[in-house]
C-alpha cells in the first residue's frame, strides 16, 4: 500500500485495517481501498440472508404453482411446462405432479411449482391422454374432465351423480 506501506495481493486478499468500498456492478462488485493502495478486484455476490455487502439482493425466482382436478382418474398426473418464445427444456412427459391433501367432488388434485419463465402447460398421464395446451394460471385448480379452470376448489360445481356425461369414465 502507497499509504501505510503493507503489503497487499491485488488478486484476492486485501490489506487488514483498510476501508474498503464496494461498487455494486449488476451480476458482481467490485471491491477498492480507500487507503490509496492500488487493491481493485471485481467478484461475484456473496449474498448473507438475501443480501451482499455492495447492496445488491439475491434474486429470487418468480414461480407459478398450478394444481389439476385428477377427474379422469389418472394413475398419475403430469405437468409438461415450456416457454412460448423458447426451446423445450424438459423431455415429456415433464414432471410428476404431487398429490395434495384435498379432494374435490372425490377426485385428488394434484399441485406443480414450476419458474415463471414457462408460459404454456399441458397436463397429461404418460400414457397417452393429455390436455392441449394451457396457459398456466397462477394458483389455480384445472379440472381435467371438464376442461375448465377455477379459482378456488370451492368454485368447482359438485357433481350430479345422474349426470354421467361430463365424469364418464
Amino acid at each position: 500500500c502507497d499509504d501505510c506501506g503493507a503489503v497487499v495481493s491485488t488478486e484476492t486478499t486485501p490489506a487488514t485495517d483498510h476501508d474498503y468500498t464496494y461498487t455494486n456492478n449488476g451480476e458482481d462488485h467490485t471491491i477498492t481501498c480507500g487507503n490509496g493502495c492500488d487493491y481493485s478486484v471485481t467478484e461475484g455476490h456473496t449474498y448473507e440472508n438475501g443480501a451482499c455487502i455492495c447492496g445488491a439482493t439475491e434474486p429470487v425466482e418468480e414461480t407459478i404453482t398450478v394444481y389439476a382436478i385428477n377427474s379422469s382418474n389418472w394413475d398419475q398426473v403430469y405437468a409438461y411446462v415450456w416457454c412460448s418464445v423458447g426451446s423445450y427444456e424438459v423431455a415429456w412427459p415433464g414432471a410428476a405432479m404431487t398429490k395434495t391433501e384435498y379432494t374435490v367432488n372425490g377426485f385428488d388434485v394434484y399441485s406443480y411449482t414450476y419458474p415463471a419463465t414457462n408460459d404454456m402447460l399441458i397436463f397429461n398421464n404418460n400414457s397417452g391422454s393429455q390436455t392441449g395446451d394451457l396457459t398456466g394460471m397462477d394458483g389455480k385448480y384445472y379440472d381435467i374432465k371438464s376442461r375448465t379452470w377455477y379459482d378456488s376448489l370451492a368454485d368447482v360445481p359438485a357433481i350430479d351423480p345422474q349426470a354421467t356425461d361430463v365424469y364418464m369414465a
